[in-house]
């Protein structure tokens, strides 16, 4: 059972009914490049190294002898040149872009750079080969790596077999450098803590009691109206072995007339 209230639908529970979910406005967030020299030659460094092994990869793949293309090793070093070079073009493309903005505006952030649509259409299946690669990296590395003889699978020419090596080498290299990277984050963010810790608890112990705790204290403290034994002196008595600076202790005092 339904009705309306001003103009509207409603349910008999009481639930107002909703449009359909494609008729919701949608909210996208664009990405924020910050554009600056040191972001664009970095990556223009990397193109370059990147692209001189991709030149040494595609110069094995040519002179491979005929006899030697239909190996394991063979397909998957012209897999990974495949990808490798969609991956950097689509890069390049990129840092192009980022490079004209600084150019013309100098050092800003922006959310939108010149070609945007153009290279995002280029780079729309960047969703396939980004995982692709990476199964392709791992392969290589089990079957090349370290140095394996790369001539048990029928690939003995010395270029692609040290294109395999050089490939499997700087992926495990990458890896190793990241959980080094990763362990020194953990180990510094451990000793940042240990070394707060330590001076919020020293900031407490040097802390002034205020007036109406330290009266608090003082009366829930035992009182006693017996004298110490003959022989023994007034002491400060603690129930653990070793207190520790700044423990507020119960004190018995006798005071003579």
């Amino acid at each position: 059972m339904s009705g309306r209230q001003g103009g509207r639908p409603m349910f008999a529970i009481g639930f107002e009914s909703r449009p359909p979910e494609d008729a919701r406005t949608r909210v996208h967030r664009r990405p924020v490049y910050r554009i600056n020299k040191f972001n664009i030659v970095a990556d223009w460094i990397s193109s370059l190294l990147a692209v001189s092994l991709l030149s040494f990869y595609g110069f094995a793949l040519v002179t491979t002898p005929a006899d030697q293309r239909g190996s394991k090793l063979f397909k998957l070093l012209a897999a990974n040149v495949l990808m490798s070079l969609y991956t950097r073009v689509c890069y390049v493309l990129h840092t192009a872009s980022k490079t004209h903005v600084l150019r013309t505006q100098g050092q800003v952030e922006t959310s939108t750079l010149p070609l945007q649509a153009e290279i995002q259409r280029i780079s729309s299946l960047m969703f396939l080969v980004e995982p692709g690669h990476f199964v392709c990296l791992c392969w290589i590395t089990h079957e090349s790596f370290p140095f394996k003889e790369c001539s048990s699978s029928g690939l003995d020419y010395w270029a692609a077999c040290r294109s395999l090596h050089i490939t499997s080498t700087i992926f495990v290299a990458a890896w190793v450098f990241t959980a080094v990277a990763f362990a020194f984050l953990i180990l510094c963010f451990t000793v940042c803590e240990r070394t707060r810790s330590v001076e919020v608890e020293r900031t407490l112990r040097m802390a002034p009691i205020p007036a109406h705790l330290r009266e608090g204290v003082i009366n829930a403290l035992p009182l006693s109206d017996e004298p110490p034994p003959d022989g023994e002196v007034c002491a400060i008595c603690c129930d653990v072995e070793e207190p520790k600076e700044g423990s507020v202790l119960p004190v018995t005092t006798t005071m003579g007339g």
